[in-house]
């Protein structure tokens, strides 16, 4: 077993891990009981973890946020050099683009596996697939402007999505576009922990997070 350490991880106190059925993830510990793990099981197992007691640790030294990230952090755990692409394809016409928020580090991890499946699947478009935070130069301009020529668009929608101003700014332009009945065909993927926001959200938090969001970006943002 090899734990991966990223800089945003913080060890548990250990009143943390006492109450360890709160301190994991949404639906983390509930979802291991149901097999006949207890939580006793989850807190010791969890701490060994923590301390390396039959296992090993990997540091990161910064938090893996795209393909060539992961790709290296592979090579990391095999040990061995591996076949490393740049990127995803550039952003060209008629390609599938996938948005997730730049600093998430497990909605980058998700948009890799569906990037790796739906290649080994022969599911990508010829025109290939371009994951935008692999091409994070481009900017939210051009993000928008890979969409609005991309044949399709999946939308990660984790738990920074929405404190996330690069991808709600691109939420709300592909919705924008949709309105029109310009937009890609569009698939959002709900990742575990994201919740749909609510009306004190649009009222008192979007506003600090995007400050210049106009009313039809609010309402984009809200379909």
């Amino acid at each position: 077993v090899t734990a991966v350490l990223t800089p945003s991880f913080v060890s548990p106190t250990q009143e943390q891990l006492e109450a360890v059925d709160t301190y994991l993830d949404i639906g983390g510990a509930e979802l291991l009981v149901q097999y006949g793990i207890a939580l006793a099981d989850v807190r010791e197992i969890f701490g060994h973890l923590i301390d390396a007691q039959g296992c090993s640790h990997v540091k990161v030294e910064s938090e893996p946020t795209n393909t060539v990230h992961f790709q290296d952090l592979v090579s990391r755990l095999l040990q061995k050099e591996t076949k490393i692409a740049s990127t995803t394809d550039s952003a060209s016409p008629g390609c599938l683009v996938i948005s997730a928020d730049p600093c998430d580090s497990e909605a980058a991890a998700a948009a890799c596996v569906l990037i790796r499946k739906t290649k080994a699947l022969a599911l990508a478009t010829k025109e290939g697939m371009c994951f935008l935070s692999d091409h994070m130069d481009m900017g939210v301009a051009g993000h928008c402007r890979a969409i609005g020529s991309a044949r399709g668009l999946v939308v990660m929608l984790s738990t920074g999505t929405l404190s996330s101003r690069h991808q709600l700014e691109i939420i709300a332009y592909v919705m924008g576009l949709k309105e029109k009945g310009q937009s890609p065909a569009t698939v959002s993927a709900d990742l575990l922990g994201f919740s749909f926001p609510s009306m004190h959200y649009f009222g008192q938090v979007l506003p600090q997070i995007w400050p210049e969001v106009n009313e039809d970006q609010v309402r984009h943002l809200g379909t």
